[in-house]
């Protein structure tokens, strides 16, 4: 299944980033929110007639909130990085440039000395938003040797080159929702998980799914690491009755299920975890999403916008590179894969603190973030509504670092 909606998403020719890199919005100029004359209503009745205006399928936050969202991330960086080394600054999906061009611009007006020794690289598949970041980074605002952009698929290990064990930061903003998943389904909660995967049936001209014993190593590993956490005893007691309610339900009354497990997600940061081992992750994404039509746990997204009218499919199987697929980020399940990555790629070389602790992380709210790190002043409208803190209410932010010793 994650080849069939990569193909779908990224294929050279047909997927839908990379055949339309304008389905990234951009932003001619940053908003004015104190021109905004009310709140909630005012402010997303004047987001709707930006994208009937601009024909977009959808604008970040980051985009949205230029240049506010991205001094955060610079400030975040600043307030952590360590001054003895030069500062390094991996992208994953820089999209049309906006985060790149605002922690660049902050950084070098903030902290000068930082800036002349710094360097930011983007990695992103799609040739044709690589194209645009080039140009606006390197010629319109003139970083020069400062900015980098590599076109490539960052989930290839081979790509990152020699492993690099000096400190930097990964940033991915929305990127997590567009990462392939593959989709695991069971007779009942005492069957084995199988695998699905995607044929194309000549009959009937059409992609249908089939299942099959988990083989897929990629699979088979994630499984070995979230299942533990799905299906694993539980100290909570809540859990424990929950659990113990549907077992016993699902002998009564046994029922099918699916579960969407982010594989694309698992290869990532597995690349990343062995190339860059002492990376600081900067992660934002949308926890949940709503008026999903596709079954399964952690099911996707499928949509498209046009004119500013968004049509959902009810099947992944209909995208065809006309539709976003985008998945909800479980940040729980992000931590554990986050920690057992950097162990497995680690080939022994970390070691726990203390504690038995292999990766500092925190889960926050988006809201929280920004309260703390941006400059929320600026993001009010005349009602001193704040869309920065206000809307978005579900997206979270994942921060993880090395631990320190001892």
């Amino acid at each position: 299944v994650r080849d069939y909606i990569r193909q779908a998403l990224y294929h050279p020719k047909f997927g839908y980033f990379s055949s339309r890199p304008d389905v990234v919005g951009s932003m001619r100029e940053p908003l004015d929110f104190s021109g905004i004359s009310g709140g909630r209503f005012a402010y997303r009745k004047h987001i709707a007639e930006l994208y009937k205006q601009n024909d977009m399928s959808w604008f970040t936050p980051v985009e949205l909130f230029q240049p506010w969202y991205g001094f955060a991330v610079a400030e975040y960086i600043l307030q952590t990085m360590n001054p003895q080394f030069p500062l390094k600054i991996y992208e994953i999906g820089g999209g049309t440039g906006t985060c790149a061009s605002n922690v660049l611009g902050y950084i070098r007006e903030r902290q000068g000395d930082v800036y002349n020794t710094m360097h930011y690289t983007s990695v992103d598949v799609s040739e044709g938003l690589a194209n645009k970041q080039r140009h606006r980074l390197c010629e319109e605002e003139e970083h020069g040797d400062k900015f980098s952009v590599e076109c490539r698929n960052a989930r290839d290990k081979s790509g990152w080159g020699e492993q690099d064990e000096s400190p930097c930061y990964v940033v991915m903003l929305e990127v997590l929702d567009n990462m392939p998943h593959d989709l695991l389904f069971r007779e009942s909660s005492k069957s084995p998980w199988m695998e699905t995967y995607v044929q194309y049936d000549s009959s009937e001209s059409r992609f249908v799914e089939h299942h099959r014993p988990v083989e897929d190593s990629l699979v088979s590993r994630c499984l070995e690491i979230l299942g533990k956490e799905r299906d694993g005893d539980s100290v909570d007691v809540v859990r424990k009755l929950t659990k113990s309610v549907k077992s016993i339900f699902s002998r009564v009354l046994p029922s099918p299920e699916k579960w969407w497990i982010p594989t694309g997600c698992m290869e990532l940061l597995e690349s990343l975890h062995y190339a860059r081992p002492n990376m600081v992750m900067v992660v934002s994404d949308f926890s949940f999403l709503p008026e999903v039509k596709i079954p399964g746990r952690g099911a996707p997204l499928v949509s498209s916008k046009k004119d500013g009218v968004t049509t959902d499919y009810s099947s992944y199987l209909d995208a065809k590179g006309e539709a976003d697929i985008f998945f909800p980020t479980d940040f729980d399940q992000l931590l554990i894969l986050d920690n057992e990555c950097a162990i497995s790629q680690s080939e022994g070389k970390i070691v726990p603190n203390k504690f038995g602790v292999y990766r500092g992380s925190a889960i926050m709210s988006s809201s929280n973030f920004m309260s703390r790190f941006a400059y929320v002043n600026q993001v009010k409208t005349k009602s001193g509504f704040n869309p920065l803190l206000d809307e978005y209410s579900n997206t979270k932010v994942y921060l993880s670092a090395p631990v320190l010793k001892g």
